[in-house]
């Protein structure tokens, strides 16, 4: 009881300190030079603190969001999501973005459009379920044949991964309009590069749909001795009128099921 009616009181007590300073920030009126000293004074000291806060606690507020594993198969042994998600974009909004610009640390956007009509947006997200951050892609006078974002993934997936591994990709995307769309796994094995695609469908708008792509490296041509980075392209094609959200991705591994 006592926590609660001391909750009450400081947030009484802020709401009266903000109000007064707002009515003070919209006409300070006649304050007498002494007056307007001690208030000026008052207020550096109070945006001093209220620094400190904001850089305090703005770890604390963007804290990489713990992945939810619930939907993952039982066997996972391994899951990550890229710093794209994560942590702040800067600048948080790219217009004309050339082709190859690097969006944050091992996230690339890729495209063939020759003017490079595209807007990129990175925003807050306010679902709990979903990660701090996402992007938004829009494309409405792209001409080019295709948007890819490229992900590389840390070496912490290559530890001990061979052909009997599927590596899966979540992704929660949204789409304005239908459009095609790709995720393909990328798997550099010293200088020749194998690559596995599957298509999937974006969600109609404010639509929760979970798209997952699995890749079986029983499939591939990966060898396990010279096996040296791989990385994830989330394609659209023809994206011409139309805007994309992408909120989540998460990449994780798990043995193959013996058949």
């Amino acid at each position: 009881m006592t926590g609660n009616r001391e909750g009450w009181i400081d947030r009484v007590t802020r709401r009266r300190g903000d109000a007064r300073w707002t009515a003070l920030a919209a006409d300070p009126g006649d304050l007498g030079s002494s007056r307007l000293r001690r208030l000026r004074s008052e207020a550096v000291s109070l945006r001093q603190v209220l620094d400190r806060f904001l850089a305090n606690t703005t770890v604390a507020a963007l804290r990489p969001a713990p992945v939810n594993a619930d939907h993952l198969p039982g066997a996972t042994d391994w899951h990550w999501r890229s710093d794209l998600f994560q942590q702040p974009m800067h600048p948080s909004s790219l217009v004309s973005p050339a082709s190859g610009t690097r969006l944050a640390e091992g996230a690339t956007i890729w495209h063939d459009d020759p003017q490079a009509a595209l807007i990129l947006r990175q925003s807050r997200s306010r679902a709990d379920d979903l990660p701090p951050f996402g992007l938004s892609i829009e494309a409405l006078g792209c001409e080019g044949q295709f948007v890819s974002l490229s992900i590389d993934l840390p070496a912490a997936v290559l530890t001990g991964l061979g052909p009997d591994f599927v590596v899966r990709a979540d992704m929660r995307i949204w789409a304005e309009r239908p459009l095609t769309a790709y995720a393909r796994l990328n798997i550099e094995n010293g200088p020749n590069t194998d690559s596995m695609q599957q298509g999937f469908q974006p969600a109609a708008q404010g639509a929760a749909d979970l798209a997952v792509a699995e890749f079986d490296l029983a499939y591939s041509e990966l060898n396990e001795k010279r096996l040296s980075k791989m990385w994830v392209d989330v394609i659209f094609e023809r994206p011409r009128m139309n805007a994309v959200e992408l909120r989540d991705i998460v990449i994780s591994r798990h043995p193959r099921a013996d058949v």
